[in-house]
């Protein structure tokens, strides 16, 4: 019996519900060949084979959930992405600052110098005898994009196209191949696993 997770143990979990009104959806379910794990906003599955645990079918978890990942669309559209121009069409970034110190180069930190001509230690002039400053450091704060992205011709959550991402980061994989799998759905190919996501009508936007 296998009872050791490995990393795509840890990803179904990643997209189980945490919510205590969907007890049912709290943990993976395996039916048929697939194990699956679903917050009712996305659903990923992926080969038993994969899993590193033997998970105990729950009776009251929703039938049929290989239905969700059929194509609807009769010439569905593929197309494939690399990661990093997922990330950039979700995230965005702004500048910000942040105060830190820096070591006194005058003084190299001691906060004083020694003068040859008195012989004294006197406090160093750059830093007030402190032995450090005080700077300004910009940065670039990344979040992501608003509540909405257009992607593929479909609104969806930015939150939602992370955890894919996220998914494709853990995994070591550089590319994603995303299907239009239904009028409201997106069927994304990651590695052997497989995840469908929700996507918004305009008004939703």
């Amino acid at each position: 019996m296998k009872n050791k997770p490995n990393i795509y143990d840890f990803i179904l979990k990643y997209f189980t519900s945490k919510d205590d009104l969907r007890i049912n959806l709290t943990k993976p379910n395996p039916q048929g060949n697939y194990i699956y794990a679903t917050d009712a906003h996305a659903i990923v599955r992926i080969p038993k084979e994969l899993s590193g645990i033997e998970y105990k079918n729950n009776p009251k978890y929703p039938n049929k959930v290989n239905d969700v990942f059929r194509i609807e669309i009769e010439k569905p559209s593929t197309q494939t992405f690399e990661i990093e121009s997922l990330l950039v069409s979700i995230f965005d970034c702004q500048l910000t600052t942040e105060k830190d110190f820096e070591t006194c180069k005058k003084c190299k930190g001691e906060g004083s110098k020694y003068c040859k001509c008195c012989g004294f230690n006197n406090d160093c002039k750059t830093c007030n005898g402190e032995g450090h400053k005080e700077v300004t450091k910009p940065y670039a704060m990344p979040y992501l994009n608003g509540t909405a992205v257009r992607f593929m011709d479909k609104i969806v959550k930015p939150s939602f196209l992370y955890k894919v991402i996220h998914t494709a980061l853990l995994l070591g994989c550089n590319e994603i191949k995303v299907t239009e799998s239904a009028p409201t759905k997106l069927l994304f190919k990651v590695g052997k696993l497989e995840i469908i996501i929700m996507t918004l009508l305009e008004s939703q936007s």
